[in-house]
């Protein structure tokens, strides 16, 4: 459980900071990203924006799509040890208060690893089978922000953008 919230904490820090690298709302990233982790972070991959020399092909349906394969196999990766570690160590202790809870991941983890291994397998056979892809979709960066003529830089949180050119009446 420890492992699953640092794991969370640091790809939420690091949607942040690459949010606020290039232009987008960090914060709304970065808090649904705590939210909703699994959705938020295959989202944000599709639609970021993309800094000169990225590009990004098969349209924001396939790539949300590609990004959520990668985010449910790291969750699975990491749930179902989690889970069976809680369990084990719930049962060493032999606690009394936790004879419900052991009771109930027994009966519920099953069928929840049974739903999403279902889940999974049909995001991965999308992805195997291209469903989705549109091949004439190329993104070229810069995009959004970054194409609209601003600075790339990686402060974190980002600074307001000032001009570059100097006012007149700021010469006193």
């Amino acid at each position: 459980m420890a492992l699953n919230l640092m794991l969370l904490f640091l790809v939420s820090a690091w949607v942040a900071w690459d949010a606020s690298s290039r232009r987008a709302n960090w914060l709304a990233w970065c808090v649904a990203t705590l939210a909703i982790w699994v959705l938020a972070v295959p989202f944000y991959l599709a639609k970021r924006p993309l800094k000169s020399g990225e590009t990004r092909e098969g349209g924001t349906k396939w790539n949300a799509l590609k990004y959520f394969a990668l985010s449910l196999t790291v969750f699975l990766l990491l749930g179902i040890p989690a889970v069976g570690l809680f369990v084990a160590v719930s049962l060493a202790v032999g606690a009394d208060r936790y004879a419900g809870l052991v009771g109930a991941a027994a009966r519920t983890g099953p069928v929840g690893l049974v739903v999403l291994g279902g889940l999974w397998l049909i995001v991965i056979g999308a992805v195997v089978l291209r469903v989705w892809k549109d091949p004439t979709i190329v993104e070229t960066g810069p995009t959004g922000a970054l194409a609209a003529g601003e600075v790339e830089t990686s402060d974190w949180p980002a600074q307001p953008h000032q001009s570059e050119t100097a006012d007149p009446a700021d010469s006193d």
